[in-house]
């Protein structure tokens, strides 16, 4: 099984390689100075790319350590401008309406003012006494009172926002299990004299939970409470016991849903590893590519698109959370796991690294330079099609410096193939925090279906969870910097909803998908050494090219399986 790797460290590798694009920009200007014979013009060209190179370098580098250094002194998420997560952008949402005005306080004294009393004397907690707003939404709170806030009672029903946002992001300082065990602990109260409104708003929210973290029920600590809850809810009345049936026959179907998908992502690492024994079992032959099964780049967008959605529609929002809980040492206790991101990322990897190898496969260098021509071609309709996870593979894989310096390859091409390539680069440029992409997806958001970079999403959020202080100086927990969280999950969710309705637009090619799926890949290791075999390096570069394989080679980057899922067993 292949080692984990931090979603920031994949983000990170994702970069280096976005960023490499610009030392082969610089190499083909270069070449093409050297043609035209004017050395005055090469020197300006080298000169004017080796600054903008260093300019990028410097920008991005100078925006990981701001992060960096924030995250260290839990500082405000304010102070991470540069990644574009502010918080007071407004975001496309889940919900329609706005959230529920309330009065603005932020004392003791202020939502003690809040509390109602029934007849017989006794207290209903509307605003529990623990809890400050800000904005008319909770800033902080005590664990206590934030639970408090988020059960229904005879008196109060939560916001949708506070309670979608409690919901995804409590997992962070209470197990799932132990959130439902304290509302178990409440029914009897919560129904006092079989309280119907009471009773629908609790199927309402275990509705919400369902819809919303559904993998949570597969632990079997939440049978107990679960059990209990609603039993007391089907004896309030008939209707509620229809609700009730329902609920439960939800949760079956999504956690079949959840089996079979995983399923899916076991059996194909499975048959990867198969093919590989039989490919290593028959020899060195000449490597088939995706180009003998499918030459049209329509066609084989299509099939990315196919494995795009379905790995992107099988993640869950709280599963984003799920892994920053594995990383705290104050929640261990969880049966939950983030493993479809997992899968989703070891398939980013996989697909460049799969590229990678159709072309480094190839020993004839015609057959190499079509290749290079045809991925080109198919991340233009990538992009046409709004596919920018499977963009950035592409556009990383062509980044590799096993690909990178073989110019002859490229040259192969003609100068129309380096333009046509340096042209889908900028829509996805890393400069300025990916500026021109982020311009992209904020148009799209409201329009039209996509698929986002992944790892660049995956980056955005976890700065917004480690950006902010977790607990304040008087103790209280800071629910303020859950807030951009959840919309940034909501938003998510919308894509995941404009997706599902691309169902019956693309047509699976089953050899292809099996060759997309399956196929083994090279290691980073493999490649060079492949890429060196094919096209020796010049004289003038031999020594280099001759220090990189050494380099590589002493850090075993052979050992790193590129084509396995992080969660395959």
């Amino acid at each position: 099984m292949a080692e984990k790797k931090d979603w920031f460290a994949v983000q990170l590798e994702v970069t280096q390689r976005l960023l490499e694009a610009e030392t082969k920009r610089l190499e083909n200007l270069a070449l093409e100075a050297k043609k035209g014979g004017a050395k005055a013009q090469k020197t300006g060209i080298k000169t004017i790319a080796q600054r903008r190179l260093q300019s990028q370098y410097e920008q991005l580098n100078k925006e990981y350590d701001t992060a960096a250094k924030d995250m260290l002194k839990a500082k405000s998420l304010r102070s991470v401008p540069a990644l574009g997560v502010g918080q007071k952008k407004s975001r496309a949402s889940i919900f329609q309406d706005n959230m529920a005005r309330r009065p603005s306080f932020s004392s003791k004294a202020g939502a003690a003012a809040m509390t109602r009393k029934n007849s017989d004397g006794s207290t209903d907690i509307d605003m529990p006494e623990d809890l400050v707003f800000e904005d008319s939404r909770v800033k902080s709170g005590t664990l206590d009172a934030l639970v408090d806030h988020f059960i229904p009672n005879a008196t109060i029903t939560p916001n949708q926002w506070y309670s979608f946002t409690f919901l995804v992001t409590s997992r962070l300082f209470i197990a799932p299990h132990d959130l439902l065990a304290t509302i178990a602990s409440r029914i009897e109260l919560l129904l006092k004299g079989r309280n119907v409104a009471v009773a629908e708003r609790l199927v309402a929210l275990l509705r919400q939970w369902k819809d919303t973290c559904a993998a949570d029920f597969r632990d079997e600590r939440m049978n107990v409470p679960f059990d209990k809850i609603t039993k007391k809810l089907s004896s309030v009345n008939d209707e509620c016991r229809a609700q009730v049936k329902t609920l439960k026959q939800g949760i079956y179907e999504q956690l079949v849903s959840l089996e079979a998908s995983e399923a899916r992502v076991k059996k194909e690492f499975e048959e990867q590893m198969k093919v590989k024994r039989e490919t290593l079992s028959r020899g060195k032959d000449e490597k088939t590519s995706l180009a003998d099964i499918c030459s049209d780049p329509q066609k084989i967008a299509d099939q990315l698109m196919l494995v795009e959605r379905e790995r992107f529609c099988a993640i869950s929002p709280h599963e984003f959370i799920q892994t920053f809980v594995r990383s705290d040492s104050e929640i261990q206790d969880t049966a939950n796991s983030g493993s479809n991101i997992e899968a989703y990322i070891a398939w980013f990897n996989r697909l460049s690294y799969l590229i990678a190898t159709d072309i480094c496969s190839q020993s004839d260098m015609k057959k190499r330079a079509k290749l290079l021509e045809l991925w080109i071609s198919v991340g233009k309709r990538c992009q046409a099609m709004h596919n920018y996870n499977s963009l950035m593979a592409i556009i990383s894989a062509l980044n590799m410096n096993s690909l990178g310096r073989m110019k002859k390859t490229w040259s192969k091409g003609g100068s129309k193939l380096v333009g046509e390539f340096e042209t889908l680069s900028e829509c996805v440029d890393p400069s300025g925090n990916f500026k021109n992409y982020r311009r992209t997806i904020k148009a799209l958001q409201d329009t039209e279906p996509h698929i986002p970079f992944f790892s660049l999403m995956v980056r955005d959020i976890y700065f917004i969870n480690e950006g902010a202080a977790k607990k304040l100086k008087n103790g209280q927990l800071n629910f303020e910097r859950l807030w951009p969280v959840s919309e940034s999950l909501s938003a998510f969710i919308l894509v995941k909803q404009g997706l599902a309705g691309m169902d019956s637009k693309f047509t699976a090619i089953p050899q292809a998908q099996a060759y997309l799926r399956t196929t083994p890949v090279c290691s980073e290791l493999e490649l060079f050494r492949t890429s060196v075999e094919i096209e020796p390096p010049s004289k003038a570069d031999q020594g280099k090219t001759m220090n990189r394989l050494r380099k590589m080679s002493s850090s075993n980057l052979e050992t790193a399986s590129p084509d396995a899922p992080t969660n395959a067993s």
